[in-house]
């Protein structure tokens, strides 16, 4: 399968998967449980899916951010000179194939406080 496709693929289901998750809080108490137990489903099932292709989605929301992180920091100026960093939201993950980065997340940091 051709890279450039897969890459596609995997970075609309991964947008999709995320506007579905913002959408499960709107939902009442009793349908949020069974909605949000068929979203972990299906992600099992697209990573069981990526499994064989060598692919990987990489989100790196919450986690500190390091400058050998396979990403582009889309707010780079406002942070420019911090030295504690966390990434508080992905607008891109990463792709990896194969131990190898396909594409490059791209990320908003900010200070950690």
């Amino acid at each position: 399968m051709d890279v450039e496709f897969s890459k596609g693929m995997v970075l609309e289901y991964w947008r999709v998967e995320k506007i579905c998750e913002s959408l499960l809080t709107a939902l009442p108490a009793n349908q949020f449980k069974q909605q949000a137990a068929q979203l972990r489903y299906s992600v099992r099932q697209v990573e069981r899916m990526l499994a064989p292709l060598g692919l990987e989605v990489v989100d790196y929301t919450h986690q500190r951010y390091e400058p050998n992180l396979p990403v582009q920091v889309i707010n780079n100026e406002e942070v420019a000179g911090e030295r504690d960093l966390i990434v508080t939201q992905t607008i891109e993950p990463t792709i990896v194939q194969r131990g190898e980065v396909v594409h490059l997340g791209r990320v908003i940091v900010a200070e950690r406080d």
